[in-house]
């Protein structure tokens, strides 16, 4: 009877658990003509900030051993392709290039969500650890940036979760 009890208990908890462990958040952008879409784990928390027109939107969890991250999206003047796939490798290198100013040793690779949207992911292999994954959408840069709050070196932990974030991401037309 007790292990009936608890494997009823235990599926009820697999059942639930999906529910309990994310929630959608829609980040808005007035100009741009659409919204990210995007699921966070249950212990995300998440602000809004404006700074010169350009909506911030900071993730942060209650774990604190999870990084931080934050999100942009601006007008994009120099970089006129659709995304940053369809840019000539002189400007993937150049937007690789802006984007990784600070960062001692950064690598670049391009890669897509699980949505087909291609990014650009710029890590910064020093001890001081970041990445930037940046997304192109009809002429809005979108940035996402990820650090610790200690600049301690990100884990594979840290990295698959922003991968699984930029998994969930829906471009939303308004």
């Amino acid at each position: 009877m007790k292990r009936t009890i608890a494997l009823m208990l235990a599926l009820m908890m697999l059942a639930c658990a999906p529910m309990a462990l994310a929630d959608a958040v829609r980040i808005a952008e007035d100009a741009s003509g659409f919204d990210l879409k995007i699921v966070l784990p249950a212990d995300a928390l998440v602000s809004e900030n404006n700074y010169d027109s350009v909506p911030y939107t900071f993730i942060t969890f209650e774990d604190t051993a999870k990084p931080k991250i934050y999100i942009s999206v601006a007008a994009n003047e120099m970089y006129d392709a659709a995304t940053v796939a369809d840019l000539p490798k002189d400007d993937q290198n150049a937007l690789a290039s802006d984007v990784s100013a600070e960062m001692a040793n950064p690598r670049t690779s391009l890669q897509k969500t699980a949505a087909g949207y291609p990014y650009l992911l710029v890590e910064d292999d020093a001890d001081i650890d970041s990445a930037v994954y940046v997304l192109l959408k009809d002429g809005y840069l979108i940035q996402i940036s990820v650090w610790h709050d200690d600049y301690r070196t990100l884990t594979q932990a840290d990295n698959a979760l922003v991968s699984g974030l930029l998994d969930t991401l829906q471009i939303v037309p308004v």
